[in-house]
């Protein structure tokens, strides 16, 4: 499914139909994530008040339901960023009229506080995985605007993620850190400060971080930026290049096996007859690749020869791992 905003409605098309999702009664209402049921995301205005009410939504392919803040239903904000595959949503919310924000959890009629790191005032969570791992950050001022420190809410408790630089030598300034998505394999795609005027996206996995340079030739000149990770580990990326007037997008692919085996074309542990049509689903058709077997990275399990890509040059080699039950 593609979700997107025409004329201020959401719409969604699927499998070639287009379906308009409405608003929960206001002008306006902006979609922002979809999971594997079709079931969207997002918020909207409540009125056409010169300031409205804004609350997050859930369109489950039938109605569009109200998400209401932390304070109740007459606090003027909240806002759905994630949505797992069962459903439960995640975003911020207001505590009160004027007061502090909180990442919020909509878990089927439960809103959950997740609250915050000590001392900071606001938080918001951006996205949520089929674990129930949840990734936000957490703020100093009440709106969440500035010194965003990047977290993870798993198993009740709160881990702060850590700058990706150490703080400023002469200020002692932390370096702000923004989660962007997560994927099943608690995977989290970041971008952090490394100074007043530099950032740098890389992926934090079980306090390991590394940076999207380390996947990158030395020659590439484009500054990638992160959107979103799927469970095959890809990132899909906006990138610039100081010559180039407007952005364009990217697939970055790190070689994250996961324990599967080169050559583990259907990634289910062993190299056998079983790969081969998902060998040649590779070949012939990535994409649809990449949606049938999920958890596999197909660059890193497929590319026998290790020439950096997927192609026929990668037959033989595989015919020879699958005769031997596993790649030299």
């Amino acid at each position: 499914s593609i979700i997107s905003v025409e004329e201020s409605y959401p719409v969604c098309w699927s499998n070639g139909v287009y379906i308009e999702l409405g608003t929960l009664g206001g002008a306006t209402a902006v979609p922002w994530d979809i999971n594997s049921l079709g079931h969207i995301v997002g918020f909207s205005e409540l009125d056409d008040d010169p300031l409205p009410v804004t609350h997050g939504f859930l369109w489950n392919n039938e109605s569009m339901m109200d998400l209401p803040p932390l304070g109740g239903s007459q606090v003027p904000y909240s806002v759905a960023l994630g949505i797992n595959d069962v459903d439960v949503a995640v975003g911020t919310s207001q505590l009160a009229i004027s007061a502090q924000y909180r990442a919020t959890v909509w878990d089927h009629g439960a809103i959950i506080d997740l609250g915050t790191l000590p001392g900071r005032l606001s938080s918001s969570a951006e996205a949520i995985n089929n674990a129930g791992q949840i990734v936000g950050y957490c703020s100093f001022d009440h709106a969440g605007d500035s010194d965003q420190e990047a977290v993870l809410w798993q198993d009740g408790q709160i881990i702060e993620l850590g700058p990706l630089e150490p703080p400023d030598p002469q200020s002692g300034h932390r370096w702000m850190t923004l989660p962007y998505d997560i994927n099943d394999y608690g995977e989290i795609v970041c971008i952090g400060q490394t100074g007043w005027d530099s950032t740098e996206c890389y992926i934090w996995h079980d306090g390991v971080i590394t940076r999207f340079r380390e996947f990158l030739p030395e020659d590439f000149d484009w500054t990638l930026g992160p959107a979103a990770i799927n469970n095959a580990g890809q990132i899909a990326c906006t990138g610039r290049h100081p010559d180039v007037q407007y952005p364009r997008a990217f697939i970055l692919t790190p070689p994250v096996c996961r324990g599967f085996p080169r050559g583990d074309a259907n990634c289910d542990g062993l190299v056998n007859n079983f790969d081969i049509d998902a060998f040649v689903l590779a070949l012939s058709n990535v994409d649809r690749y990449a949606i049938d077997y999920a958890a596999c990275n197909w660059l890193c399990n497929l590319d026998i020869n290790r020439d950096g890509a997927v192609n026929n040059f990668d037959i033989d080699p595989f015919v020879t791992c699958v005769a031997n039950g596993g790649c030299p």
